[in-house]
């Protein structure tokens, strides 16, 4: 198995499965590229978390400010405010990673 899985692999991944073996590829990277969308203008817009039963939870987080150091001069740098996403495993996937 591949260290890294790509939207492409993963997408090969779904078309391989009975199911979805109609559908052609640039349907399911559509879908894939829908579902990460969605999850991401949820979040933008105000959204406090996504949700997925069974896999687990997206959330916004913000991070502090604070004075770091520009490498190349030595000075200080005030480091602004930002948001990142957090995943947190649902139970299941928790499980099965031996994680609990």
């Amino acid at each position: 198995m591949a260290k890294v899985l790509t939207k492409q692999d993963l997408a090969k991944q779904i078309k391989n499965t009975s199911p979805y073996r109609l559908m052609g590829m640039k349907a399911i990277v559509l879908l894939l590229e829908t579902v990460f969308d969605l999850i991401v203008c949820h979040l933008q817009n105000g959204g406090e978390k996504v949700t997925i039963r069974g896999f687990g939870s997206f959330k916004l987080r913000t991070r502090r400010g604070y004075t770091g150091t520009n490498p190349q001069t030595g000075d200080p740098l005030q480091i602004p405010q930002g948001v990142s996403i957090s995943f947190k495993p649902g139970a299941e996937v928790a499980r099965r990673l031996n994680w609990k």
